[in-house]
């Protein structure tokens, strides 16, 4: 519910505003000590051209598009 909520409120925004908020509050959140709270996923090793990475999870393009995060 909360999920829906907050999606309807950023889907209202201009998508710039709705990327600087959504990012802000990630930022807020980690400094607050809120992301230990979440719950830690199983290790899925996974092998891509090469590269190894722990889980088989990515970051969306253009959600950091300025690098910062």
């Amino acid at each position: 519910m909360l999920y829906s909520i907050i999606r309807r409120g950023l889907f209202v925004l201009d998508p710039e505003q709705s990327h600087t908020l959504a990012l802000s509050a990630l930022n807020l959140c980690h400094h607050l000590g809120l992301t230990s709270l979440l719950p830690k996923l199983p290790s899925q090793p996974l092998t891509l051209m090469g590269i190894d990475f722990p889980n088989p999870v990515g970051l969306a393009a253009g959600l950091d598009k300025n690098g910062d995060y």
